[in-house]
């Protein structure tokens, strides 16, 4: 079984496997292993490896110690999935590989570590194409804060100005104003969250800290439950006083806040919108119940991408796609998830996941070859 699964790896493309023992020594390392590290020979263990080819962390720019390689840090009993490193060919070329790695243990139950194997894939040109989309991303956002906004900011600006004079204006004049301020508003409101989630997406986590939620979720439910009675509809906040949790707050009101209005846009007058929490041993849920048209289980997975919409009760498309996929990244960003359900008898339940504590490294009972 171990020679197939050996084999079956090694004729993988771009995909490598290397077993290490318990000191570091490699017990098997791959031609197509030592071409990904740009070595010539095999070298002894991980630390003639160091010694023989540098290897960077995820920018591409700080050199791995030996006690930070995927392999040192299996033999400590974690399991590592997708470190991103980098390594330079003697040419001067770079190289980006995902190596992931768990730890080997006795075969007689007593837990010993006996070494690690290791998955290195190359990803060198799914990095080039990532950092092709990160500058592209950079460049929209850019024209969206400068070349898009300015001009839409003054557009509205005037027209906020002429309906502030109160001119007697004829009734189709005085309608197409109205039209024109209400569409002005919803693209500043569009082109500001559309920065916004393009800047949270180009974080790689959540400043999170110890503290307790309700201070910034407090007064933003407040405003949530008077923008609820404008349009009908209750907002419930069934909360503690405190809610602790190890998270960046300002991020978690963002995303609590846009499902909220999530399900006030999409229900109907009458309807209700509640906020409550459930605990576990690992995380908090904070979830988010409406009595909408709710969501499709088919098409669940694809309203969390931003831009994506759902059909409303009446078959129309509605929203602007993006308020589920801000909660979503701001729940992984925490390392977290964001699930969406029903809620019975009909609406939408969405459930924001979020870690208690900080991750520990998840170390399984038994790695067998």
């Amino acid at each position: 079984m171990e020679g197939t699964l050996f084999g079956l790896l090694r004729s993988l493309r771009g995909i490598t496997v290397t077993v290490i023992d318990r000191d570091g020594r490699f017990e098997v390392l791959t031609p197509a292993s030592l071409e990904q590290l740009a070595l010539d020979e095999s070298p002894v263990d991980q630390a003639e490896m160091l010694r023989k080819r540098t290897l960077y962390g995820e920018d591409g720019v700080t050199p791995l110690t030996l006690t930070e390689l995927a392999g040192s840090r299996a033999l400590a009993g974690e399991v590592v999935e997708d470190m991103l490193v980098s390594v330079r060919d003697p040419d001067g070329a770079v190289r980006y590989q995902r190596i992931s790695a768990a730890p080997h243990y006795d075969e007689d139950g007593s837990g010993r570590i006996e070494g690690a194997v290791i998955i290195v894939r190359d990803v060198t040109e799914e990095h080039a194409l990532a950092v092709r989309e990160a500058d592209l991303r950079r460049r929209l956002i850019d024209v969206i804060n400068h070349q898009f906004r300015t001009p839409l900011t003054s557009i509205l600006g005037n027209i906020e100005l002429l309906e502030d004079m109160q001119v007697d204006l004829p009734p189709a004049a005085a309608t197409s104003l109205e039209r024109v301020l209400s569409a002005s508003r919803r693209l500043a409101d569009l082109t500001r969250a559309v920065s916004e989630l393009v800047d949270l997406e180009a974080a790689t986590q959540a400043a999170s800290t110890d503290a307790d939620l309700m201070d910034v979720l407090a007064p933003m439910l407040e405003a949530q439950q008077r923008r609820g009675h404008d349009r009908g509809v209750t907002v419930q906040v069934d909360l503690p006083d405190r809610l602790t949790a190890l998270a960046d707050r300002s991020l978690v009101a963002r995303a609590v806040g846009a499902l909220v209005d999530n399900g006030i846009v999409h229900c109907p007058p009458g309807a209700h919108v509640t906020v409550r929490h459930e605990r576990d041993d690992e995380s908090l849920h904070l979830v988010v119940e409406d009595d909408g048209p709710g969501i499709p289980a088919a098409d669940r997975e694809r309203v969390l991408e931003p831009f994506e919409v759902g059909p409303d009760a009446g078959g129309l498309v509605y929203g602007r796609g993006l308020g589920l996929a801000l909660a979503a990244t701001v729940a992984v960003a925490h390392g977290g998830s964001l699930d969406l359900g029903d809620h019975e008898p009909h609406g939408l339940r969405v459930t924001m996941s979020l870690p208690r504590r900080r991750p520990t490294p998840r170390i399984p009972s038994r790695i067998s070859g």
